[in-house]
């Protein structure tokens, strides 16, 4: 074996990968676990992984987590565990990133690699197995003694924030229960874990972070102060949960955060300028949380936001045919509410909304005539079947014919009914 050992080690210092291979290939480990890894190590480290150049052969044995030949290096003479490569990672840090839990532990316990070092861009061993999903890794090393669990990256990112913002639910929920992890320290660019998760749409993560918040809250002697999200911090969380479909988290923060995220609260930045979370869904068609927030938390279908516009001139104006649908399968709903205000040209031009307006205070159906003869349809067809079709809205149909929009949305009509086939977008040109 120590024979092999010094064939591997003379091909390593040579970079002789076939070399290496054909070692790893013919060389069969009686006390290895996994005898197949040794067998791809080479080829799938030094050329598909990207082999950088700095490394040590035990960033190899890391990469691969083969424990039995990190036995033999670690036999050898002056042995240095925390060995860096050009990005200044040690062995245990690739081994935790690459959830190598047994290999890490080897290191740590053995090796004496230092738990608390940081490569060039900051990670350490706990950020970086949090960032990668290694959760074996992450619970082998939060025991450890010494372990920073709030340690922080060149970006300012603890490792409950990377692991809330890339949505690794059962790493938060690891990372919360040591109760030592801050939820309230923030990355450099502002980033708190919640706000993180929410951005990202990650759901399980972010409902972890919501319970275990709301069980830190109903204790009075916490080791970590409550979280500093601000009322509008928690409007742009809820909005975000509304973009993503996530009814779960809605009606988490609706139940149990209802004083700070109030669903008839207008937000001011972000996703929140000026709109209500039943905007927000009938805008882009998210059909579930439409009927969560009308007929489970009691939301006003016909509510305004703060420039007079309701849900239905949203979906209207948004093009969405599930949206419209979902609020006129809804009891109450009014197909002859003014927009009070007018209504931004671009829907998704969430920087500019607030200052963009139409030229005329319409009806859902004037709007959904400046769109195109399909949306235009669906409402004229709800208000005839109602029995409520005016007169004003007969000429808004008149007057998208007029416009010549029919060539534009062929493509969304079904052939038999000349409604909307499906609540993909359709290519139109606006008039001017």
């Amino acid at each position: 074996m120590d024979a092999t050992w010094s064939k591997i080690q003379t091909a390593f210092r040579g970079r002789g990968c076939r070399e290496l291979s054909s070692l790893f290939h013919a060389h069969k480990l009686d006390t290895t676990e996994q005898p197949s890894k040794e067998a791809s190590v080479v080829r799938s480290s030094l050329e598909t992984q990207g082999y950088v150049s700095g490394a040590q052969l035990v960033h190899l044995l890391s990469l691969e987590g083969l424990v039995p030949f990190l036995n033999l290096w670690l036999s050898s003479n002056n042995s240095n565990c925390d060995v860096v490569d050009d990005s200044k990672r040690t062995p245990l840090l690739l081994a935790a990133s690459h959830g190598q839990k047994e290999f890490a532990q080897l290191l740590i316990e053995v090796g004496r690699a230092s738990i608390s070092h940081q490569d060039s861009t900051g990670n350490s061993a706990l950020i970086a197995a949090s960032n990668s999903g290694g959760e074996a890794v992450v619970k082998y090393l939060l025991q450890v003694e010494g372990i920073d669990v709030n340690q922080r990256d060149s970006l300012g990112q603890t490792a409950l924030l990377i692991a809330s913002r890339r949505g690794h639910g059962d790493i938060v929920h690891t990372l919360l229960e040591t109760k030592k992890a801050d939820m309230n320290i923030r990355s450099h660019n502002g980033w708190h874990p919640v706000f993180a998760a929410s951005v990202a749409g990650k759901e399980v993560a972010l409902i972890r972070l919501l319970e275990k918040q709301r069980a830190r809250d109903s204790v009075s002697n916490n080791q970590v102060k409550d979280t500093d999200l601000d009322d509008d911090d928690w409007a742009n969380i809820r909005d975000r949960a509304v973009n993503n479909g996530q009814v779960s988290v809605v009606r988490e923060i609706h139940t149990n955060y209802r004083d700070k995220a109030d669903l008839e609260r207008y937000g001011r930045t972000l996703l929140s300028k000026g709109f209500t979370p039943l905007t927000y869904a009938a805008a882009f068609g998210e059909t579930r949380m439409i009927r969560y927030l009308v007929d489970e938390a009691g939301m006003d279908i016909n509510q305004k936001d703060d420039r007079g516009l309701a849900p239905i001139h949203s979906a209207a104006r948004g093009n969405s045919f599930k949206g419209m649908q979902a609020l006129l399968d809804s009891e109450g709903i009014d197909v002859q509410l003014q927009c009070e205000k007018g209504y931004p040209h671009l829907l998704g031009d969430l920087d500019n909304m607030a200052t963009q307006e139409c030229s005329s205070n319409g009806l859902p159906m004037e709007l959904a005539g400046q769109i195109g003869i399909c949306m235009l349809r669906i409402l004229l067809g709800h208000a005839k079947s109602k029995d409520k079709a005016s007169r004003r809205e007969q000429e808004a149909e008149e007057r998208a014919r007029e416009l010549q929009q029919f060539e534009n949305v062929a493509m969304g009509l079904d052939p038999d009914e000349g409604l909307p086939q499906s609540d993909l977008p359709i290519l139109i040109s606006y008039p001017i």
